[in-house]
């Protein structure tokens, strides 16, 4: 139904708006790169960003017990990488560019690396993110019990403390490299 959206060959405010995506004059031109560079017109990025927003609802309803089976259904990433870095007892950081379907595919790696060692996942604070509450709210959702062995820590400088304290230790990091909107707001 929404698939027509792909073939949108220009910058569209009016799809914009409706969507809910705010891209600043100034990241136009990276938005444009990326899609060019990628093969594929704006408008696959306004049906991915559709189906982000359809995923990101659907998440808010669902109950813990029927999450975790309704993603590996999804989930069709090969693992063998992160299972073979995972033998090691050193601290994994794992970056998962901020596109596509990121959410299924961190919980993905949550749930391949969490019985081997403590995972944390590391986004900007809901605070200066605004949507982030999501990401704080499938945490609890999922593996708030406490028992879990997995933290979410956000960018500010106690998340980088415990980021650092916990690689030392050996814990896996999972980080979307974008998770600051400038690097000075890492260090207030």
């Amino acid at each position: 139904m929404a698939a027509p959206l792909g073939r949108i060959n220009r910058q569209v405010p009016v799809v914009e708006r409706l969507l809910g995506i705010d891209i600043p004059s100034s990241e136009i031109g990276a938005v444009m790169e990326s899609c060019s560079r990628s093969n594929c017109r704006i408008g696959s990025f306004y049906y991915w960003y559709l189906q982000k927003l359809l995923l990101a609802r659907r998440f808010r309803t669902l109950r813990s017990s029927s999450i975790l089976p309704q993603l590996n259904d999804i989930d069709l990433s090969p693992y063998g990488d992160v299972d073979h870095a995972a033998k090691y007892d050193h601290g994994l950081i794992v970056a998962i560019p901020h596109f596509g379907h990121y959410i299924p595919s961190i919980i993905g790696l949550i749930e391949c690396l969490r019985a081997r060692r403590k995972v944390l996942v590391f986004y900007g604070s809901p605070k200066t993110h605004a949507g982030n509450d999501l990401f704080d709210r499938l945490h609890t959702c999922l593996y708030g019990d406490g028992r879990s062995n997995v933290a979410v820590i956000h960018d500010n400088r106690l998340g980088m403390a415990h980021a650092i304290r916990s690689l030392s230790q050996g814990a896996a990091l999972i980080i979307m490299p974008d998770v600051f909107k400038h690097e000075r707001d890492t260090y207030q």
